[in-house]
């Protein structure tokens, strides 16, 4: 009996030795006190200022009375946002949406005003301690804020228009996000072509920056002339060779069957092409990725390397002295092959009057190295028997001959 007794007491011991116990803030209390309301998806908000109250809470429940920097982030689209630009040299992840930390003083802080960055539909406000030294890696998010969701001219935008920096200039600033863009700001998202595995959208009510590249690994289920219901284009964001595409959409696509006005081609000229270092000319070039295009008076280059390979032959434009040129500045790369039928193989010196058709910009990897994603443009046109009755051919032969140097 006596030994079942200290038996007893030893296992009570044993019991009793908890080990470490960890101190210091394991979370982040982060309680926003306006706007009052939050907003919601019909009545989103409008400004993005906010204020919010801070706390660092211990293991007991109670406030740690540190004094730290701690990084404000933004969740959103289904992506953590982290700012650009050169990373702190404490920590390379620790790098939040404001340009200072958010400060607390004895594990507080109270009325911290901001205006945030870039975001759209629901966002989760999210502080971290991630600062050296003694980061304690301690976390805590708001209750969603509910703002507009991104417009296509939002998913093509870059953020800096000004600045000829390729590294932010070319890629869609909500790369890498779900997005779901809900409407259209006073048109209608008008879809504009079809082909095997993608299909592109252009929202009428936007000026600029106003189509999008729309692939969706297999046939389409949707027409010329649809008009998308808003809240149903939803996928991912990504940069395919320069490229800005919006990846597995829904299956369900919401439409409109009635076939609605086609958006009018944008005229260009193969000068509109040549951008240099100029930064508004190459602006208006991305501005116009996935739009139709047209241009007037080329004529069919031979066929090289590349029709072998890809299918793609090249279209010559005059240069100023009036010759048709099949030079990199004076050219345009045109894919036909299995779309639009006559054209394939090309006939080297066939004349034609218009060309019309998707225009997409492809930009290789070297070209990515050396800083200019804008590689090359190829222009896609369209399949005759995919668009609305009484829209004419994208490809017209001017009934002549020409000969390009």
């Amino acid at each position: 009996m006596r030994g079942a007794a200290v038996l007893l007491v030893a296992l009570l011991a044993c019991v009793e030795q908890k080990g470490p116990v960890r101190s210091g803030a394991q979370s982040i209390h982060l309680n926003i006190t306006a706007p009052q309301s939050l907003g919601t998806r019909d009545q989103p908000l409008q400004s993005r200022n906010v204020t919010f109250d801070v706390d660092l809470i211990g293991p007991d429940g109670k406030v740690v009375p540190v004094d730290r920097d701690l990084e404000l982030y933004t969740w959103f689209l289904g992506t953590l946002g982290r700012n650009l630009g050169p990373a702190p040299s404490d920590l390379s992840r620790c790098r939040g949406v404001l340009p200072a930390p958010i400060h607390v003083t004895q594990g507080s802080a109270k009325n911290i005003s901001v205006t945030l960055p870039l975001a759209y539909g629901p966002v989760n406000l999210w502080l971290e301690d991630c600062h050296d030294p003694g980061a304690s890696w301690a976390v805590g998010a708001s209750d969603p804020l509910w703002f507009p969701y991104p417009t296509i001219q939002n998913v093509q935008q870059p953020l800096d228009l000004a600045t000829f920096d390729y590294r932010i200039f070319a890629d869609s600033p909500l790369e890498n996000k779900q997005v779901q863009i809900d409407t259209s700001p006073g048109g209608q998202m008008v879809v504009t072509s079809v082909f095997a595995q993608f299909y592109t959208v252009t929202d009428t009510g936007l000026s600029s920056f106003s189509s999008l590249d729309v692939y969706s690994f297999s046939k389409p289920r949707v027409q010329v002339g649809d008009v998308i219901v808003g809240q149903s284009l939803t996928g991912a964001i990504s940069e395919f060779v320069g490229m800005t595409e919006l990846n597995f959409p829904l299956q369900r696509i919401d439409v409109a069957h009635s076939p609605a006005p086609l958006p009018p081609p944008v005229q260009m000229t193969i000068a509109d092409f040549n951008y240099g270092a100029d930064a508004a000319k190459a602006a208006r070039l991305e501005s116009l990725e996935a739009s139709v295009v047209e241009l007037r008076d080329g004529c069919v280059c031979p066929a090289d390397s590349s029709y072998d390979q890809f299918q793609e032959w090249k279209l010559a434009f005059k240069t100023t002295t009036g010759n048709y040129n099949c030079g990199r500045n004076y050219s345009m790369t045109m894919s036909t092959a299995g779309v639009v039928v006559g054209w394939d193989p090309p006939q080297a010196g066939r004349h034609v009057q218009v060309a019309r058709g998707v225009l997409v910009n492809l930009a290789g990897l070297a070209s990515k190295t050396s800083g200019n994603p804008f590689s090359f443009f190829v222009l896609h046109p369209r399949n005759s028997s995919t668009l609305p009755a009484g829209t004419p051919p994208d490809l017209v032969d001017a009934g002549d001959t020409c000969t390009p140097m």
